[in-house]
């Protein structure tokens, strides 16, 4: 399996955000299956020895199982696929940002408010300038 490393794993329709161990394989990021029951209060069921379901209520899906010293882990991003849920791994900083609400759900023609704000280093950025481009804003407030 890739590398082990301790990441952030911040799950957006809960705003759970918890640390968890990992193995990274380029773009694939697989997660222990008891970070998906203890952090994201998933179910699991043994389907066949390879096999494991994560579930919630009625909904279980099923992915395969990867073995790493003695633990179980699965792909992220195959339960995120499975979804059609939102992904974006970050790997120079070591976080993983999931939506397990499925997107299909929402307005793709809904636009939002085109605002601007001002970087680090003085430059004006503005919403609009990245129409047609995936974006991700945090919010952030000290109240």
């Amino acid at each position: 399996m890739g590398n082990s490393s301790s990441i952030l794993v911040i799950e957006g329709s809960t705003g759970t955000m918890a640390r968890s161990s990992a193995q990274v394989e380029s773009e694939a990021v697989y997660l222990p299956v008891t970070f998906f029951e203890s952090a994201l209060s998933l179910e699991r069921k043994d389907l066949t020895p390879e096999l494991v379901g994560l579930c919630q209520d009625d909904l279980c899906i099923p992915l395969p199982l990867r073995s790493y010293e003695g633990d179980e882990y699965v792909s992220s991003r195959k339960l995120i696929d499975a979804l059609s849920g939102a992904y974006l791994w970050d790997d120079d900083a070591s976080q993983l940002l999931l939506d397990l609400r499925p997107q299909h759900h929402q307005d793709p023609t809904r636009e939002l408010i085109d605002f601007s704000l001002t970087d680090l280093e003085g430059r004006k950025i503005q919403l609009s300038d990245y129409r047609g481009k995936k974006v991700v804003v945090f919010a952030w407030a000290s109240w």
